[in-house]
């Protein structure tokens, strides 16, 4: 099984609350260049949207600054995911949901890239698979969580919970394993 770099655990310290939305609504973690898909990667989390997202969309996390932005994970304002990542050249290379999210309801989203494939999972279950290769531009920015470096986005506003990197892309099998294993601490 895949292991993960766990940044919030709901039972020890409770969901990020971003309700707020304010400029102060958000937390920012040191570059760590495990958190950055370098030959695939994965990214999980909870999430509970308040709100209708604004044109931009809400920023849910963003590694990078610039034109480098590795992984990055939007909820656009039709409240469909999308999940970004950029290559040298800073072309971009990303994936957006099938399906809509519900705002106030929890969510368990999975973001992966196995090298020549984004996927975005939705409570277990495969929504979007998209062809996207190249190799990922890596930087020494920070991960920020609930807005964008630049503030090009709109700040999350809802709860965040379980925020999990993986440096290679899970597998159905582990993408559901986690969601069973957590979906009793996220009733709507």
């Amino acid at each position: 099984d895949s292991q993960g770099f766990l940044m919030n655990k709901k039972r020890s310290t409770g969901s990020l609350n971003l309700t707020e939305g304010s400029d102060k609504a958000y937390v920012v973690v040191k570059n760590n260049p495990t958190l950055q898909f370098a030959s695939g990667g994965s990214v999980g989390f909870w999430m509970k949207p308040k709100g209708t997202p604004p044109t931009e969309g809400y920023c849910i996390l963003n590694n990078g600054s610039g034109s480098s932005r590795n992984p990055r994970v939007t909820l656009q304002s039709n409240f469909k995911i999308n999940l970004f990542w950029e290559i040298a050249d800073g072309t971009n290379k990303d994936t957006d949901a099938l399906s809509a999210v519900t705002e106030g309801e929890w969510v368990y989203v999975v973001g992966t890239w196995d090298g020549t494939t984004n996927k975005i999972y939705l409570n277990g279950a495969l929504d979007k698979s998209e062809a996207e290769s190249g190799t990922p531009d890596i930087d020494t920015a920070d991960l920020y969580i609930g807005k964008d470096q630049t503030d090009a986005d709109g700040k999350f506003k809802g709860y965040l919970d379980g925020i999990k990197f993986y440096s290679d892309a899970l597998s159905l099998k582990e993408v559901q394993k986690n969601y069973n294993a957590t979906k009793g601490d996220h009733k709507n």
